[in-house]
C-alpha cells in the first residue's frame, strides 16, 4: 500500500463496482485485531531478541555480527519486546493487549505461551518491569520474570545469517553490543536482500510504438 487512508475517503472495487466511504479509522489495536492470525502478516523485517546487551542501540544505525558478518539497519529498538513469564493464570492469545498492572505499560501479543510472550506496538513512555504482574484485560494474568529488548531490522544481508551466542551484534554508530542465546529468537524477513532469482526470461523483438498500439507484458515473480 502507498499513502494513507483518511476519514471521508471512498474505497472502490474496480471489479465489482462496489464502493464505500470511510467514516472512522482505528490505528491502535482494537477488537478487530484480536484474532488468532494477528501478527502473522507478510513480514519484511527481521526480529532479533537480545538476551544480553551493553550500551544503547539507536534507530537507523547499521548492525553487524562478529565472525558471521551478518548485518542490517535498525528500524526500531523499542516497538517490540519479549517477556519471560511465570505464575500464569489462564492464557494469552494473539491480538490481545497485555498491560503491566503497576506501570500501565502495554503491548500487543504476537505470540504467547505459559512462559513466554512476544509483544509489538509497545508503549514508548511506560515500562514493563520484572516482578510485576501483567493482564490481558480479562481474567488471565502472569508475572514477568525477565524483560528482553528486541531489535527490528531491515535491509538484512541475504548471504550471511545472524547466529546465537557467543558472537556479538555490534551497533556501527553507537558501539552497543548484544547477544542472542538461541537461534529460535531470530525471525528472518520473508523478503531478504539479494536472495531472489530469475525463474523465467523471454527475449522479444523490439516493436515500433504508435498512439494506438496495444502491448501485453508478462511478469513472473517467485518468493
Amino acid at each position: 500500500m502507498v499513502g494513507q487512508f483518511v476519514s471521508g475517503d471512498t474505497l472502490y472495487d474496480s471489479t465489482s463496482n462496489a464502493y464505500a466511504t470511510i467514516t472512522d479509522i482505528t490505528i491502535a489495536n482494537g477488537t478487530t485485531d484480536q484474532v488468532s492470525t494477528f501478527g502473522l502478516r507478510f513480514n519484511q523485517t527481521a526480529r532479533i531478541t537480545l538476551t544480553s546487551s551493553s550500551g544503547q542501540f539507536t534507530n537507523n544505525e547499521f548492525i553487524q555480527q562478529d565472525f558471521t558478518y551478518a548485518n542490517g539497519r535498525i528500524v526500531s529498538t523499542s516497538n517490540d519486546l519479549d517477556l519471560t513469564l511465570s505464575t500464569m493464570v489462564g492464557s494469552f492469545s494473539n491480538g490481545q493487549t497485555l498491560t503491566d498492572q503497576t506501570t500501565g505499560a502495554n503491548g500487543v501479543v504476537i505470540f504467547a505461551n505459559s512462559s513466554y510472550a512476544k509483544l509489538t506496538s509497545v508503549s514508548q513512555s511506560l515500562a514493563f518491569v520484572s516482578g510485576h504482574t501483567i493482564n490481558n484485560g480479562s481474567s488471565s494474568t502472569a508475572v514477568i520474570t525477565q524483560v528482553l529488548p528486541v531489535l527490528v531490522v531491515n535491509d538484512v544481508n541475504g548471504a550471511n545469517r545472524f547466529q546465537a551466542q557467543p558472537n556479538n551484534i555490534v551497533g556501527q554508530t553507537s558501539g552497543a553490543t548484544g547477544q542472542v542465546n538461541s537461534y529460535s529468537l531470530i525471525t528472518y524477513p520473508q523478503l531478504v536482500r539479494e536472495s531472489g532469482k530469475v525463474v523465467y526470461m523471454e527475449n522479444i523483438q523490439p516493436v515500433t510504438r504508435t498512439a494506438v498500439n496495444k502491448e501485453e507484458f508478462k511478469l513472473v515473480i517467485q518468493f
